[in-house]
Protein backbone atom coordinates (compact mmCIF):
# COMPACT_ATOMS: atom_id res chain seq x y z
CA UNK A 1 0.00 0.00 0.00
CA UNK A 2 0.95 3.77 -0.68
CA UNK A 3 0.20 6.68 1.48
CA UNK A 4 -2.31 8.84 -0.96
CA UNK A 5 -0.65 12.17 -1.39
CA UNK A 6 -1.66 14.86 -4.15
CA UNK A 7 -1.31 12.04 -7.07
CA UNK A 8 -4.75 13.13 -8.34
CA UNK A 9 -4.68 14.71 -11.62
CA UNK A 10 -2.16 12.81 -13.50
CA UNK A 11 -0.56 14.16 -16.83
CA UNK A 12 -0.57 12.03 -20.01
CA UNK A 13 2.50 10.33 -20.08
CA UNK A 14 3.93 10.76 -16.65
CA UNK A 15 6.10 7.96 -15.70
CA UNK A 16 4.71 5.67 -12.95
CA UNK A 17 8.02 6.05 -11.25
CA UNK A 18 7.44 9.55 -10.30
CA UNK A 19 3.63 9.34 -9.99
CA UNK A 20 4.22 6.62 -6.88
CA UNK A 21 6.62 5.28 -4.66
CA UNK A 22 6.08 1.39 -6.16
CA UNK A 23 7.01 2.72 -9.64
CA UNK A 24 10.20 2.29 -9.40
CA UNK A 25 9.78 -1.37 -8.52
CA UNK A 26 7.48 -2.36 -11.21
CA UNK A 27 9.68 -0.58 -13.74
CA UNK A 28 12.53 -2.87 -12.52
CA UNK A 29 10.97 -6.26 -12.69
CA UNK A 30 9.05 -5.54 -15.68
CA UNK A 31 12.00 -4.60 -17.45
CA UNK A 32 13.98 -7.78 -15.77
CA UNK A 33 10.77 -9.76 -17.57
CA UNK A 34 11.69 -7.98 -20.96
CA UNK A 35 15.06 -8.27 -21.12
CA UNK A 36 14.95 -12.11 -20.01
CA UNK A 37 12.20 -12.77 -22.81
CA UNK A 38 14.84 -14.79 -25.07
CA UNK A 39 15.76 -16.49 -22.30
CA UNK A 40 12.91 -17.88 -20.86
CA UNK A 41 11.93 -18.51 -24.96
CA UNK A 42 14.72 -20.56 -25.90
CA UNK A 43 14.18 -22.64 -22.61
CA UNK A 44 10.47 -22.78 -21.71
CA UNK A 45 9.39 -21.94 -25.28
CA UNK A 46 7.42 -19.85 -27.47
CA UNK A 47 3.79 -19.65 -25.46
CA UNK A 48 5.87 -19.01 -22.33
CA UNK A 49 8.14 -16.33 -23.53
CA UNK A 50 4.43 -14.91 -25.11
CA UNK A 51 3.11 -14.85 -21.56
CA UNK A 52 5.61 -13.57 -19.48
CA UNK A 53 6.22 -10.70 -22.18
CA UNK A 54 2.46 -9.79 -22.38
CA UNK A 55 2.27 -9.68 -18.27
CA UNK A 56 1.05 -6.70 -16.40
CA UNK A 57 1.77 -4.23 -19.68
CA UNK A 58 -1.08 -2.11 -17.97
CA UNK A 59 -1.72 -1.28 -14.53
CA UNK A 60 -4.08 0.98 -12.19
CA UNK A 61 -3.29 3.11 -9.63
CA UNK A 62 -5.96 2.87 -7.04
CA UNK A 63 -7.38 4.33 -4.32
CA UNK A 64 -8.94 2.79 -1.22
CA UNK A 65 -11.68 3.98 1.06
CA UNK A 66 -9.19 4.14 3.45
CA UNK A 67 -7.03 6.94 2.23
CA UNK A 68 -4.04 4.35 0.83
CA UNK A 69 -3.36 3.65 -2.98
CA UNK A 70 -2.22 0.50 -4.37
CA UNK A 71 -1.05 -0.52 -7.68
CA UNK A 72 -2.77 -3.20 -9.75
CA UNK A 73 -1.98 -5.06 -12.57
CA UNK A 74 -4.05 -6.71 -14.97
CA UNK A 75 -3.37 -9.59 -16.94
CA UNK A 76 -1.08 -11.15 -15.04
CA UNK A 77 0.58 -14.43 -16.43
CA UNK A 78 0.90 -16.34 -13.07
CA UNK A 79 4.25 -18.14 -14.93
CA UNK A 80 6.39 -19.93 -12.22
CA UNK A 81 9.43 -17.92 -14.01
CA UNK A 82 8.26 -15.03 -14.74
CA UNK A 83 10.20 -12.21 -12.65
CA UNK A 84 6.88 -10.15 -12.46
CA UNK A 85 5.14 -12.66 -10.88
CA UNK A 86 7.98 -14.11 -8.87
CA UNK A 87 8.36 -10.73 -7.19
CA UNK A 88 4.61 -9.95 -6.39
CA UNK A 89 3.96 -13.68 -4.95
CA UNK A 90 7.53 -12.62 -2.74
CA UNK A 91 5.91 -9.63 -1.44
CA UNK A 92 2.27 -10.88 -1.28
CA UNK A 93 4.15 -13.90 1.02
CA UNK A 94 5.80 -11.58 3.01
CA UNK A 95 2.66 -9.54 3.63
CA UNK A 96 0.44 -12.86 4.28
CA UNK A 97 3.24 -14.00 6.57
CA UNK A 98 3.67 -10.63 8.62
CA UNK A 99 -0.05 -10.87 9.01
CA UNK A 100 -0.44 -14.28 10.19
CA UNK A 101 2.88 -14.46 12.75
CA UNK A 102 1.74 -12.24 15.52
CA UNK A 103 -0.85 -14.54 16.29
CA UNK A 104 1.18 -17.64 15.51
CA UNK A 105 3.88 -16.50 18.12
CA UNK A 106 1.52 -16.05 20.84
CA UNK A 107 -0.43 -19.13 20.41
CA UNK A 108 3.06 -21.28 21.11
CA UNK A 109 4.32 -19.07 23.98
CA UNK A 110 8.13 -17.43 23.96
CA UNK A 111 10.46 -18.49 21.00
CA UNK A 112 13.44 -17.24 20.17
CA UNK A 113 14.91 -17.65 16.12
CA UNK A 114 17.58 -18.86 14.55
CA UNK A 115 18.26 -18.56 10.48
CA UNK A 116 19.98 -21.82 9.53
CA UNK A 117 21.90 -22.67 6.26
CA UNK A 118 22.38 -26.50 4.87
CA UNK A 119 24.12 -26.82 1.99
CA UNK A 120 26.14 -29.68 -0.19
CA UNK A 121 28.53 -29.18 -2.75
CA UNK A 122 27.59 -27.84 -5.93
CA UNK A 123 26.12 -29.89 -8.57
CA UNK A 124 26.50 -30.03 -12.83
CA UNK A 125 23.18 -27.80 -13.67
CA UNK A 126 22.31 -31.63 -15.60
CA UNK A 127 21.66 -32.68 -11.57
CA UNK A 128 20.36 -29.77 -10.27
CA UNK A 129 17.03 -32.59 -9.49
CA UNK A 130 18.72 -35.06 -7.58
CA UNK A 131 20.94 -32.25 -5.88
CA UNK A 132 17.29 -30.75 -4.60
CA UNK A 133 15.96 -33.92 -3.62
CA UNK A 134 19.15 -34.47 -1.27
CA UNK A 135 18.79 -31.33 -0.05
CA UNK A 136 14.98 -31.75 0.42
CA UNK A 137 15.05 -35.47 2.19
CA UNK A 138 18.31 -34.35 4.26
CA UNK A 139 15.87 -31.57 5.79
CA UNK A 140 13.04 -34.26 6.42
CA UNK A 141 15.53 -37.02 8.01
CA UNK A 142 17.09 -33.90 10.19
CA UNK A 143 13.19 -32.46 11.18
CA UNK A 144 11.46 -35.44 11.96
CA UNK A 145 11.74 -37.74 14.87
CA UNK A 146 11.38 -40.61 12.62
CA UNK A 147 15.26 -40.79 12.00
CA UNK A 148 17.75 -40.79 14.57
CA UNK A 149 19.04 -37.77 13.61
CA UNK A 150 15.87 -35.94 13.88
CA UNK A 151 15.08 -37.14 17.14
CA UNK A 152 17.93 -34.16 18.33
CA UNK A 153 16.02 -31.45 16.37
CA UNK A 154 15.68 -28.17 18.59
CA UNK A 155 13.04 -26.20 16.45
CA UNK A 156 9.66 -26.25 17.43
CA UNK A 157 8.34 -24.25 14.43
CA UNK A 158 10.29 -23.43 10.87
CA UNK A 159 9.63 -22.01 7.50
CA UNK A 160 12.67 -23.43 5.22
CA UNK A 161 13.41 -21.84 1.51
CA UNK A 162 15.32 -23.98 -1.35
CA UNK A 163 17.39 -21.43 -3.34
CA UNK A 164 19.08 -21.68 -6.35
CA UNK A 165 22.58 -20.06 -7.45
CA UNK A 166 24.90 -20.73 -10.80
CA UNK A 167 27.96 -19.51 -9.38
CA UNK A 168 29.57 -20.81 -12.46
CA UNK A 169 28.71 -21.91 -16.01
CA UNK A 170 27.38 -25.26 -15.90
CA UNK A 171 27.22 -25.40 -12.37
CA UNK A 172 24.62 -24.85 -9.34
CA UNK A 173 24.39 -24.13 -6.06
CA UNK A 174 21.16 -25.85 -4.09
CA UNK A 175 20.96 -24.85 -0.37
CA UNK A 176 18.55 -24.15 2.38
CA UNK A 177 17.62 -21.24 4.70
CA UNK A 178 15.56 -22.28 7.32
CA UNK A 179 14.11 -19.79 10.08
CA UNK A 180 13.58 -21.88 13.06
CA UNK A 181 11.88 -21.21 16.47
CA UNK A 182 13.42 -22.85 19.23
CA UNK A 183 12.70 -22.52 23.30
CA UNK A 184 14.60 -19.82 24.91
CA UNK A 185 16.09 -23.05 26.74
CA UNK A 186 17.98 -23.74 23.86
CA UNK A 187 20.75 -21.17 24.82
CA UNK A 188 20.75 -22.16 28.56
CA UNK A 189 23.01 -25.47 29.68
CA UNK A 190 23.59 -28.37 27.47
CA UNK A 191 20.56 -27.46 24.99
CA UNK A 192 23.00 -25.35 22.88
CA UNK A 193 23.86 -27.03 19.49
CA UNK A 194 27.64 -26.12 17.82
CA UNK A 195 28.25 -25.63 14.61
CA UNK A 196 30.08 -28.21 14.60
CA UNK A 197 27.28 -30.66 15.74
CA UNK A 198 25.16 -29.21 13.52
CA UNK A 199 27.64 -30.00 10.41
CA UNK A 200 27.78 -33.62 12.05
CA UNK A 201 23.81 -34.06 11.83
CA UNK A 202 23.40 -32.48 8.19
CA UNK A 203 25.95 -34.25 7.10
CA UNK A 204 24.14 -37.73 8.56
CA UNK A 205 20.85 -36.62 7.39
CA UNK A 206 21.81 -35.67 4.11
CA UNK A 207 23.77 -38.89 4.19
CA UNK A 208 27.19 -37.29 2.35
CA UNK A 209 30.44 -38.36 2.38
CA UNK A 210 32.07 -35.15 3.17
CA UNK A 211 31.80 -32.01 5.58
CA UNK A 212 29.36 -29.78 4.26
CA UNK A 213 29.12 -26.08 4.92
CA UNK A 214 26.63 -24.83 7.50
CA UNK A 215 26.29 -21.72 8.86
CA UNK A 216 23.94 -20.70 12.02
CA UNK A 217 23.14 -17.74 13.72
CA UNK A 218 20.64 -15.62 16.06
CA UNK A 219 18.31 -13.69 13.36
CA UNK A 220 18.63 -9.62 13.72
CA UNK A 221 15.48 -7.93 14.39
CA UNK A 222 14.60 -5.70 11.62
CA UNK A 223 15.35 -2.16 12.40
CA UNK A 224 12.34 -0.76 13.73
CA UNK A 225 11.37 2.01 16.09
CA UNK A 226 12.20 0.94 19.87
CA UNK A 227 8.97 -1.31 21.39
CA UNK A 228 7.39 -1.14 17.79
CA UNK A 229 6.78 -4.79 18.32
CA UNK A 230 8.18 -7.46 20.62
CA UNK A 231 11.58 -9.03 20.56
CA UNK A 232 10.90 -12.14 19.10
CA UNK A 233 8.04 -10.96 16.73
CA UNK A 234 11.20 -8.60 15.24
CA UNK A 235 13.34 -11.46 14.99
CA UNK A 236 10.74 -13.14 13.40
CA UNK A 237 9.96 -10.48 10.55
CA UNK A 238 13.75 -10.37 10.56
CA UNK A 239 14.37 -14.27 9.48
CA UNK A 240 11.62 -14.28 7.11
CA UNK A 241 13.13 -11.28 4.89
CA UNK A 242 15.86 -13.80 4.21
CA UNK A 243 13.27 -17.27 3.41
CA UNK A 244 10.82 -15.19 1.36
CA UNK A 245 13.10 -14.27 -1.03
CA UNK A 246 13.33 -15.11 -4.76
CA UNK A 247 13.68 -18.97 -5.48
CA UNK A 248 16.49 -17.78 -8.04
CA UNK A 249 17.46 -14.45 -8.50
CA UNK A 250 16.21 -13.06 -12.28
CA UNK A 251 20.12 -11.98 -12.55
CA UNK A 252 21.13 -15.43 -12.83
CA UNK A 253 18.00 -16.63 -15.08
CA UNK A 254 19.70 -18.07 -18.73
CA UNK A 255 18.70 -20.86 -21.01
CA UNK A 256 20.83 -23.35 -19.60
CA UNK A 257 19.94 -21.93 -15.25
CA UNK A 258 15.64 -22.12 -16.52
CA UNK A 259 15.77 -25.42 -18.30
CA UNK A 260 17.48 -27.31 -15.09
CA UNK A 261 15.21 -25.70 -12.55
CA UNK A 262 12.21 -26.70 -14.82
CA UNK A 263 13.80 -30.01 -14.76
CA UNK A 264 13.25 -30.19 -10.92
CA UNK A 265 9.82 -30.91 -11.59
CA UNK A 266 7.02 -28.84 -8.66
CA UNK A 267 8.80 -29.68 -5.78
CA UNK A 268 7.72 -27.16 -2.70
CA UNK A 269 10.55 -24.57 -2.98
CA UNK A 270 9.33 -22.79 0.37
CA UNK A 271 6.61 -24.34 2.94
CA UNK A 272 6.46 -24.48 7.17
CA UNK A 273 6.97 -27.21 9.53
CA UNK A 274 5.99 -27.77 13.21
CA UNK A 275 3.75 -25.26 14.54
CA UNK A 276 4.30 -23.38 11.11
CA UNK A 277 3.12 -26.45 8.97
CA UNK A 278 0.51 -25.39 6.32
CA UNK A 279 1.35 -21.69 6.60
CA UNK A 280 1.25 -21.66 2.78
CA UNK A 281 -1.50 -24.09 2.11
CA UNK A 282 -2.80 -24.13 -1.36
CA UNK A 283 -6.48 -23.07 0.36
CA UNK A 284 -4.48 -19.93 1.61
CA UNK A 285 -2.94 -19.18 -1.69
CA UNK A 286 -5.95 -17.22 -3.23
CA UNK A 287 -5.94 -15.34 0.02
CA UNK A 288 -2.17 -13.90 -1.09
CA UNK A 289 -4.02 -11.84 -3.59
CA UNK A 290 -4.75 -8.47 -2.58
CA UNK A 291 -8.91 -7.74 -2.48
CA UNK A 292 -9.39 -3.80 -2.46
CA UNK A 293 -12.09 -2.78 -0.59
CA UNK A 294 -13.95 -0.53 -2.86
CA UNK A 295 -11.44 1.53 -4.65
CA UNK A 296 -11.21 3.99 -6.56
CA UNK A 297 -9.18 4.54 -10.21
CA UNK A 298 -6.89 6.97 -9.88
CA UNK A 299 -4.83 6.66 -13.41
CA UNK A 300 -3.82 3.57 -15.63
CA UNK A 301 -0.08 3.36 -17.15
CA UNK A 302 0.87 1.20 -19.44
CA UNK A 303 4.45 -0.21 -20.27
CA UNK A 304 6.50 1.32 -22.76
CA UNK A 305 9.23 -1.53 -24.12
CA UNK A 306 10.94 1.03 -25.93
CA UNK A 307 11.79 3.10 -22.57
CA UNK A 308 11.83 0.55 -20.36
CA UNK A 309 9.02 2.06 -17.95
CA UNK A 310 5.39 2.45 -16.94
CA UNK A 311 3.81 5.91 -18.12
CA UNK A 312 0.29 7.26 -17.73
CA UNK A 313 -2.19 6.60 -20.45
CA UNK A 314 -5.70 8.24 -21.33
Amino acid sequence: MLVADSIVDLEFGEPLAEACPEGSEWDAHKGAAQRLTEAIREALGWDYAGDVSRCSTTLVLQRHSDGNLSVRPFGTCKRRWCPVCAWRLSRRRWAYLVQRLPGLVQEHGPVKWLLLTLTIRNVPVESLKEGCRTLLDGFRRLSTPRSRVGKLWPATGWIRALEVTFPREGEAHPHLHVLAAVRPSYFKGGNYVSQAEWVRRWREAARLDYDPVVDVRRVKPLNLPENALPAELSEALGGLREVSKYIVKPADWTPTALAALTSVGRIRFIEGGGWLKGVFRKDDADQLEDVPDDPVEVATFWWRAAEWRYRRKL
